[in-house]
């Protein structure tokens, strides 16, 4: 019986933590993120603030767990790029696979970034974390290697490319993403030319 319990315990948490991710990114899509509390993403939600607390103490909270969502969702595509390929060509699929999964919430990412811009020390501090893990997982997905002073390099790189990348995307309005991926690969191959003078190159097959 009390086995039960905890299971059904476990799984509200589960669906309530999913539930308050998809209320805060409806609410972001349709109205200022510094405009949203927490109070009106329970009841979106449509569940009670200390409901939604237990789970997301703060709006922070809750973008943290939507990053990690987004990982997770890459991990599982991003097993169908080819390692056969140039890094090059893994890089932009890996980048790409990360800006499809985003694209359903695309409007509420725009209001996030836009009213964080400014930031502060923790939300700076939380979305390094998770810019950092989200490139060393891109290179991890194309064979490549985040350790070392070498490793750190490339995510130093990647980090980059993706937020020029990021910034593009989020006013492409052509139906096919052409000015993005058009950007991810200009600024690749920039990369790739660059990084020729390392040890062991980021963006080249066999490394």
């Amino acid at each position: 019986m009390a086995k039960t319990t905890s299971k059904k315990r476990s799984s509200k948490k589960t669906n309530l933590s999913q539930d308050g991710v998809e209320a805060a990114l409806r609410l972001a899509g349709k109205i200022p993120w510094n405009d949203i509390f927490l109070a009106d993403i329970a009841a979106e939600a449509r569940v009670t603030e200390d409901e939604l607390r237990i789970v997301f103490p703060t709006k922070l909270s809750i973008l943290e767990v939507y990053g990690e969502q987004v990982d997770e969702q890459v991990a599982a595509r991003g097993t169908s790029i080819s390692m056969h390929g140039p890094m090059k060509d893994r890089m932009f699929e890996a980048v790409m696979i990360r800006l499809d999964i985003l694209e359903n919430h695309k409007d509420a990412l725009a209001s996030i970034i836009r009213a964080n811009l400014p930031g502060n020390l923790k939300t700076l501090a939380v979305g390094t974390k998770a810019l950092q893990r989200g490139m060393a997982q891109l290179l991890d997905l194309c064979g490549g290697s985040s350790s070392g002073l070498c490793g750190q390099l490339k995510l130093n790189a990647l980090g980059l490319i993706y937020l020029s990348v990021l910034r593009i995307w989020l006013m492409d309005d052509t139906p096919d993403s052409g000015k993005t991926m058009a950007t991810l690969d200009k600024m690749l191959a920039q990369a790739d030319s660059i990084m020729k003078i390392l040890p062991t190159n980021p963006l080249r097959r066999g490394q």
